[in-house]
């Protein structure tokens, strides 16, 4: 295997990874017995057919798609590790050619953690004339307090992201864009509504809406960026008791067994960590 590697603004890269044609097809080889198991041919039982006759059966997409699950994950993760790179988001795969008998090659965007240079905040939040420190957070209120007080938390924030200086991943705001919209469409849904209800009940159009959410999407990244950074200057951490004792918090049984699990406690603990930073700097005020 070898790679290349390009790179793009905002500690973006380009890996470029091609695969030797015979481990190539030796994934194609894998892929068709795996998938043999799952045909169905008269006068055979599964998984006894001959390869041949199984091949003409498979779905060409299907068997593409098990050779790039056979590929892929080992091919990226050992790119990553040559070039000791240390993604934030998974990586974004653009396969270029993928045959059987020839070389495979594909490339896979890489975004690191942005550059974070903090001004001086601690002026920047001491010159507010009147700040009242945000409500707590809650893991069921994670909107950092802004749609109830927002020119409490308002005043704040912008003083933080006007004294610092984040450089955001197109890839990552394009992410954090699309998590947005698919919010949007599970919130839509449950109301009854289509998202052509809502833009025309919001009287905007659908590319409106994008710049709208490509720039609250980019904001709100450098803000959690420059939260947790102000974090780690400041020593500013949470406790595992904190954690638990939001999750306690929630009057909903279900609600606090699904928080409870390992996989949603780092949302928990993210949302506390960046109410304490605005609590702390609020102080200074």
């Amino acid at each position: 295997m070898t790679t290349t590697i390009e790179k793009l603004p905002a500690k973006t890269y380009k890996l470029t990874i091609t695969i030797p044609k015979d481990v190539v097809s030796q994934a194609f080889q894998k892929a068709l017995t795996t998938l043999t198991s799952q045909v169905k041919i008269d006068g055979f039982r599964p998984g006894t057919a001959p390869a041949d006759l199984v091949k003409d059966k498979i779905d060409p997409s299907k068997l593409r798609g098990e050779v790039v699950n056979t590929l892929l994950p080992q091919a990226v993760s050992s790119a990553i590790k040559e070039h000791h790179m240390a993604p934030i988001i998974n990586p974004r795969i653009n396969l270029k050619q993928l045959e059987d008998g020839k070389e495979a090659t594909f490339e896979a965007t890489i975004v690191e953690l942005p550059e974070i240079v903090l001004g001086d905040y601690k002026k920047a939040v001491s010159d507010i004339q009147s700040f009242n420190a945000p409500r707590p957070l809650t893991p069921e209120r994670s909107d950092g307090g802004q749609a109830k007080t927002p020119t409490k938390t308002a005043d704040i924030t912008n003083a933080l992201l006007a004294t610092s200086k984040v450089d955001i991943s197109p890839t990552l705001i394009e992410e954090e864009t699309t998590r947005m919209f698919s919010q949007l469409i599970d919130q839509t849904a449950k109301l009854g509504m289509t998202v052509e209800d809502y833009l025309r009940s919001i009287k905007k159009n659908l590319e409106e809406l994008k710049a709208e959410y490509k720039k609250q999407a980019e904001e709100n990244l450098k803000l959690e960026f420059i939260l947790t950074e102000i974090a780690k200057v400041e020593k500013i951490a949470v406790s595992d008791e904190e954690i638990q004792s939001a999750i306690n918090a929630n009057p909903d049984s279900k609600a606090r067994e699904e928080l409870a699990k390992e996989e949603n406690k780092w949302y928990i603990r993210a949302i506390l960590l960046k109410n304490k930073v605005l609590i702390e700097l609020s102080k200074g005020i």
